[in-house]
């Protein structure tokens, strides 16, 4: 499976809020998590790259 330069270039990979889905035919999308606590302000799958969000959450650093 190729990846696609707009979902690793995206915050949204090191976001707590994300999810990655493939499509049936192998087409990469990034679901995000904070739609479901504010559906008008996130979008369920955001245009990418998404370079600065109010709901970001690093997933990436250390709890200790």
């Amino acid at each position: 499976m190729e990846t696609n330069t707009a979902i690793t270039q995206t915050l949204c990979v090191t976001c707590h809020y994300h999810k990655l889905v493939v499509s049936g035919k192998g087409a990469l999308f990034i679901h995000c998590g904070m739609y479901y606590y504010n559906p008008k302000k996130y979008s369920k799958y955001p245009s990418l790259p998404v370079l600065d969000c109010s709901g970001y959450v690093d997933n990436t650093a250390s709890n200790g």
